[in-house]
């Protein structure tokens, strides 16, 4: 429910970690309103090359096919086709990024059939994703009531800076 991306102005790279994998999303842990809005939000700025957490660097157009096979996945998911049908979606939406690698093929279509009725067991969501609703954590003033402080290591926010979402972001370098 908390993946981080990173997006360098200067070499035009997005290293977009785990937002993408291949043969399949790893929905375990996994909230896909919010995955289908960083991978909107990573769509929107202008990077050439994206560095998945698996697979090999993308372009633009490879980055945008994997987008719109997950959109894809997602809309048929929420819908009511069966699992083998959104499976074959799936496996569709990312064969240019697949290729001719057969094994590859299969491992995408069983992920992803599992994968459907995971989701729909769930509401949509994984069961983490259900369990742990998105944490806000404000510093300067303490701690919201009922929030719990974050993981050792983590810096704490200045006094006055609004309250981040612990979801993907975009951190841009100078």
């Amino acid at each position: 429910d908390a993946d981080v991306w990173l997006y360098d102005v200067a070499s035009g790279v997005a290293v977009i970690g785990d937002l993408v994998t291949l043969p399949a999303p790893f929905f375990e842990t996994a909230c896909p309103t919010e995955w289908r809005a960083a991978l909107d939000d990573v769509w929107a700025v202008p990077f050439q090359t994206a560095i998945p957490g698996h697979g090999g660097p993308m372009d633009r157009a490879a980055f945008d096919t994997y987008r719109r096979a997950f959109n894809g996945f997602m809309d048929c998911v929420e819908g009511e086709s069966g699992a083998a049908q959104c499976a074959a979606g799936w496996g569709e939406g990312i064969a240019p990024l697949i290729g001719s690698d057969d094994r590859m093929r299969r491992m995408a279509l069983e992920y992803a059939e599992y994968y459907v009725g995971m989701l729909r067991e769930n509401g949509g969501k994984s069961a983490e994703c259900l369990a742990a609703p998105p944490q806000y954590w404000t510093y300067g003033a303490g701690l919201p009531a009922g929030r719990d402080p974050p993981p050792a290591g983590i810096p704490r926010w200045l006094p006055g800076s609004r309250p981040r979402r612990r979801r993907s972001s975009v951190h841009r370098s100078r």
